[in-house]
């Protein structure tokens, strides 16, 4: 049987009317896939509580600190010229040969005040 031209040229009308309702539904279903995404993505960021690790690192590095190193620190916070003497006095009572001792860090505060370390091993081998 053949087919009159008008039903050919109908056939393909609706063949191609369905592919771009095809290509519009795949296109819609795209763009609600890229939307979603955009909605995860924009939501805000929940960081989870640190604290029970940063305790642990401190514990931690604290005790790592005291396995590595033997010397003994103190810090002092005084005035200028009370701080020289008190550093004489940690020189005079622990020799720098036998105790290795070293003012280990110092900075100048406000009102003339200085606040230092003092480093020395515990014992004179």
């Amino acid at each position: 049987m053949v087919k009159s031209r008008k039903e050919a040229g109908g056939g393909e009308e609706r063949q191609a009317t369905d592919s771009i309702r095809k290509s519009t539904d795949s296109t819609l279903s795209s763009q609600e896939s890229v939307n979603r995404v955009a909605e995860s993505v924009a939501q805000p960021f929940v960081s989870p509580p640190l604290d029970g690790l940063a305790r642990q690192l401190r514990r931690n590095r604290a005790r790592l600190a005291a396995e590595t190193d033997s010397f003994v620190r103190e810090t002092f916070v005084l005035p200028r010229d009370a701080a020289r003497v008190k550093a004489r006095e940690w020189f005079d009572r622990y020799p720098k040969a036998a105790y290795w001792t070293s003012v280990e860090s110092w900075r100048v505060l406000p009102g003339d005040e200085v606040e230092f370390t003092m480093r020395r091993l515990p014992t004179a081998d």
